[in-house]
């Protein structure tokens, strides 16, 4: 896992890279650089920007451009309802997490082969829905839609 973990990294770190190597030449000059750092810039206002448009929209009430403090103030209540919302499905997924087999069942942080293998037989029979020994599709892993928070999985 260790290893997996590193090389995803490198595998990032080697995609930026070529993402500030606008000649494709293996070398990043300080040009090259600061254009990236600038592309960087306009992308993360862009953002902001399409923000800002997104909270005017919905709740500038009155249409003036402005949002004022009133409905600054509906915004900040829904923005609290939204994450308490989001605060109670997380709780109840960490309830579900409780309910999955442990890794290292005897809690000593080592992880023994008997240990792996068995948290394998675990999984799989989780995940057998029908018991006939096999997983095929519709079993398995399920997907319950979108994270709440438009985030990844």
């Amino acid at each position: 896992m260790k290893a997996l973990g590193e090389a995803k990294r490198a595998e990032r770190a080697r995609e930026h890279f070529s993402k500030m190597d606008l000649n494709g030449d293996g070398a990043v000059t300080e040009d090259e650089m600061m254009a990236a750092r600038e592309a960087m810039k306009d992308r993360h206002s862009d953002r902001k920007d399409g923000w800002r448009e997104k909270m005017l929209e919905r709740f500038d009430t009155n249409a003036d451009g402005e949002l004022s403090d009133a409905e600054r103030a509906v915004a900040h209540e829904q923005a609290k309802a939204k994450r308490g919302e989001w605060q109670k499905k997380w709780k109840a997924r960490k309830g579900d997490k409780a309910k999955r087999p442990r890794l290292d069942t005897d809690r000593d942080g080592i992880v023994t082969r008997a240990e792996y293998d068995a948290m394998g037989e675990a999984l799989f029979a989780r995940m057998d829905a029908n018991g006939d020994g096999m997983l095929t599709k519709g079993e398995g892993r399920r997907h319950k839609g979108p994270h709440p928070e438009g985030g990844r999985r």
